[in-house]
Order: structure tokens, then C-alpha cells, then sequence
């Protein structure tokens, strides 16, 4: 298995992944890295998926486990943290684009598709799942109730 990684700023992050498909159609997929501050961890995500009816939208999460804070943001949330913390706005980006090196919509068609890249991470489990060792959905689980793609964490 491959180590996903996404490059901000000069630096290297992993990022844990979640990728469920079926038949070689991807319904979702999240990345997410950790990045170390001096009062705990801040996580920040990126997420697409299928909402329902062939439509598929995306966004951004951002986690602090410490200060109990978790929010959803959107496309212009992100685009907003260019001048408040620059850091944040590059690791997302970056989250973003990696995303869509592993998953394509074939220019726009319905349905999400690996990319050849995507292909060499993916190893399902019996339900079409697959999680990066680290990936931790029970984390995500409250902030996934505030996405408009349904996604299930278990223990």
C-alpha cells in the first residue's frame, strides 16, 4: 500500500483516506492530514461524493479535537482563508487537488472513476471500503453529519 501524501508550503504531510466504491464507481472519498500546533492538533480535510439522484459535491472540514471544534466549510470558506491563515488555505488546496488524483468524473459524466493513481491505493474490503490504516471515522462522525454526502464511521 501506498502512503498518500499532499505537498503545502514546503512540507510534507500524509493524509488518511476513506474511499467507497462499487464496480469501479466511486460514491465517496475524504483526505485529511493533521497538522502539529502548540495547543493540539488541527485536522483538515477535504471531501466529494455522490449526494443522491447522480449529483456529487464536495467541500472542506477542519477539526480541533482539543477545543471541540468541527466545521464544514465551503468552496468561498476556503477561498476567505487565503488572507486569514494561509497555511490553512494552502494544506486544503492541496488536500483538494490530491483528491482528484486519485478520482475522476470523466469530464463531467455522472458517476467518479479512479484514475490509474487512484487504482494502485484501492483495496476494498467485502463492502466496497477502503481506509487508510490511521483514517479515524469515529473522529469524523460528528462533523460527517453536516456534509451533504452520507457517510457511516463505525468503531
Amino acid at each position: 500500500m501506498s502512503v498518500v501524501k499532499i505537498e503545502a508550503e514546503n512540507k510534507s504531510h500524509e493524509c488518511d483516506v476513506y474511499i467507497s466504491a462499487s464496480d469501479g464507481v466511486v460514491s465517496e472519498i475524504i483526505l485529511y492530514t493533521v497538522l502539529p500546533l502548540s495547543d493540539g492538533d488541527l485536522w483538515l480535510g477535504a471531501y466529494y461524493g455522490n449526494v443522491g439522484g447522480s449529483v456529487f459535491d464536495g467541500g472542506f472540514f477542519r477539526l480541533d479535537i482539543e477545543q471541540s471544534l468541527s466545521e464544514h466549510l465551503d468552496y468561498d470558506d476556503v477561498d476567505a482563508l487565503e488572507d486569514e491563515d494561509a497555511t490553512q488555505f494552502s494544506v486544503l488546496g492541496a488536500l483538494m487537488q490530491k483528491l482528484w488524483t486519485l478520482v475522476d468524473d470523466n469530464d463531467g459524466e455522472s458517476d467518479l472513476y479512479f484514475t490509474d493513481h487512484g487504482k494502485t491505493i484501492y483495496s476494498p474490503d467485502d463492502e466496497g471500503v477502503w481506509m487508510s490504516e490511521m483514517f479515524d471515522g469515529d473522529s469524523l462522525d460528528e462533523i460527517s453529519e453536516q456534509w451533504k454526502i452520507g457517510l457511516r464511521f463505525e468503531s
